[in-house]
């Protein structure tokens, strides 16, 4: 069996048998810095930080190194029609988050065994050997930690810093924080697996202008629309500047957000609609700018990296 010495993540062409490659540990390094600044404002980097880190252990498996070298044409001995078939490589990072860490790591191994497939049930009968609980004693029969641990993987990737931050939202919403570290995991992996697939496309991401700026750009067009000049006032601008200038409250509910124009336009709901979707993209707008920009802005600087280049 061959023993291989450089773990792959991903690989690209970049000419007629030329290569690129992204090596696992960087991948690996690079999502847990950035699912760890996501999870920042809501103190929780250390559990994402983990998560990044482990959640592609399953690569380091001989199967699954010899699985990308075959089906990209990276290796020039391999052939097509001897291909394996799609190999697990979440389910080992799932494992050594519970082995590691103990009842504490299940948190861990539900985003990690989630990471393409989505959040896992942990019982169900509809998912059957989906379910959390099936996977992982059915991983660990098979070896798929073992296998992974065979290779030499860097120090700092199998014992950073435990997470010690208390658990967040207690029973009622305990559900929402591991979704959203969830959420922290897949958008790392999948912002670090554009940067290096497809450069040209993570790059524009970086071209977006600031929220505040979108908003500014929309009253202004919005100003500029409604005062066109040469043109008669007609009932559905009128909803329109309406639900437009109606004062947002603060933050306290949708019910607060309610514009009551039914009484004046009973029975023109299209007039009524026509408005709340205006009203609803300012309200949108400024919800961006007030709850989200501060985090955009405290990545806004890792996002606009150049892609590496290996």
């Amino acid at each position: 069996m061959t023993q291989h010495t450089v773990f792959l993540a991903h690989v690209r062409a970049a000419a007629p048998q030329q290569w690129q490659e992204h090596l696992l540990e960087e991948h690996l390094r690079e999502v847990a810095c950035l699912a760890s600044t996501f999870a920042t404002p809501f103190a929780s980097s250390a559990w994402a930080y983990a998560a990044g880190l482990w959640h592609d252990l399953g690569k380091y498996r001989p199967a699954f190194q010899r699985y990308i070298r075959t089906v990209s044409g990276y290796d020039p001995q391999a052939h097509i029609e001897t291909a394996p078939g799609r190999v697990d490589h979440s389910t080992a990072g799932a494992l050594y988050a519970e082995h590691t860490l103990g009842p504490r790591g299940r948190i861990l191994a539900y985003l990690i065994a989630g990471h393409h497939a989505g959040l896992p049930d942990y019982e169900t009968a509809e998912t059957g050997r989906a379910a959390l609980s099936s996977r992982l004693p059915d991983g660990q029969s098979k070896g798929y930690l073992d296998e992974a641990l065979q290779a030499t993987i860097p120090a700092d990737i199998l014992t950073p810093p435990a997470p010690s931050s208390p658990l967040v939202g207690e029973r009622a919403g305990f559900h929402l924080w591991m979704r959203m570290l969830f959420s922290c995991l897949v958008d790392a992996d999948f912002l670090d697996t554009e940067r290096f697939m497809t450069p040209g496309q993570a790059m524009l991401r970086a071209a977006y202008p600031a929220v505040d700026t979108l908003l500014t750009q929309f009253h202004s067009h919005m100003e500029t629309w409604l005062a066109r000049a040469n043109r008669p006032s007609t009932p559905v601008d009128t909803v329109r500047q309406q639900v437009l200038h109606h004062p947002l409250p603060s933050r306290c509910g949708p019910s607060s957000r309610r514009v009551d124009v039914d009484r004046t336009y009973r029975g023109r709901q299209d007039l009524v609609q026509s408005g709340v979707c205006l009203g609803a993209r300012r309200a949108a707008w400024q919800e961006a700018r007030d709850l989200c920009y501060p985090l955009y802005q405290h990545h806004r600087t890792d996002c606009r990296r150049v892609p590496r280049r290996v």
